[in-house]
């Protein structure tokens, strides 16, 4: 089949008119004035091996290289590209991790909330059963404190099986200079004291209860006047030689508080701790203020 010039489309058989072929990706015919080549270029090409290419396929070429070259420049930055991809994909996985760390922790801080104001709510309540509490104990302590209004506590006289109680207290009267008549007694008997548990070698006291209260603190003041008359031996002979101890019968719970209030006043230089009408009072020192004791806190607010 015979060519044609790629440029010039006349054929290429002409021995006058040489042409060559492009090695390049065209493949085409040219004839070598066309081409602006020396004759002896066809002899040159065979005898070195030479390949020649056209224009348009060394541009294709040209652009190949720049292609490869551009291709080279850009692998480095596709491969940063897909480690920053594998990066962002860990790091979503961390943040997925973490996000659900993060939602268990919110669900436990809830929970703990929660718990914190259950615990609340209960100290809340524990509170007001512990006022309610002390509200009773304090009403309790008041009515057994009521009922002993009356009595007076005799301490230190000698018991005996068999003894006259009522002729025990006729005679200690005298001793005290204290007019007893019959209709002012309304109850008379021993006890335990809280001094004195049932294991102890002392007698137990007397427990006189009258029947008016004016009576009984006109006894306390009969009493307090002859404070060092007040000897077992002197209302018998056999009793031994003992101090007799008379004080207003103060409830349970109020002699506790009076002991503690003698301690603390022992250790707090308070001068005066008495007790009238079964109340509770103490003064630092002659001529400052009476302060009655009522309860723990009143007591405490003694403390320095």
């Amino acid at each position: 089949m015979v060519g044609v010039c790629t440029i010039c489309s006349v054929g290429t058989s002409s021995r006058s008119n040489p042409s060559l072929k492009c090695q390049g990706s065209c493949g085409g015919e040219f004839h070598m004035k066309c081409v602006k080549l020396p004759p002896s270029f066809s002899e040159l090409s065979t005898n070195t091996g030479i390949s020649w290419k056209c224009a348009s396929c060394l541009q294709k070429n040209d652009s190949a290289l720049l292609l490869d070259h551009m291709m080279q420049k850009m692998n480095p930055l596709f491969s940063s590209v897909a480690e920053i991809k594998k990066q962002n994909s860990e790091m979503v996985k961390s943040l997925e991790f973490y996000g659900g760390k993060i939602d268990d922790f919110t669900r436990k801080m809830e929970k703990f909330e929660e718990t914190v104001k259950a615990v609340e709510n209960t100290q809340n309540e524990v509170k007001m059963l512990r006022e309610d509490n002390n509200r009773i104990r304090n009403d309790l302590e008041f009515l057994q404190q009521q009922g002993r209004m009356k009595n007076v506590e005799i301490r230190g006289v000698t018991e005996k099986r068999g003894e006259n109680i009522l002729s025990i207290i006729a005679k200690l009267c005298e001793i005290i200079d204290f007019k007893l008549e019959r209709d002012d007694i309304d109850s008379l008997h021993r006890v335990n004291s809280f001094q004195t548990p049932n294991k102890s070698t002392e007698p137990r006291c007397i427990i006189l209860t009258f029947t008016k209260n004016v009576t009984k603190n006109i006894f306390m003041q009969s009493a307090k006047s002859n404070r060092e008359k007040l000897r077992a031996k002197l209302i018998d002979r056999e009793f031994e030689d003992k101090p007799i101890y008379i004080n207003e019968h103060l409830s349970p719970g109020n002699k506790v508080l009076y002991k503690k209030t003698r301690d603390l006043c022992a250790t707090q230089n308070f001068k005066f701790c008495w007790i009238k009408d079964c109340k509770i009072f103490v003064k630092k020192a002659d001529g400052d203020r009476v302060i009655q004791i009522t309860n723990e806190d009143s007591l405490n607010k003694l403390r320095k």
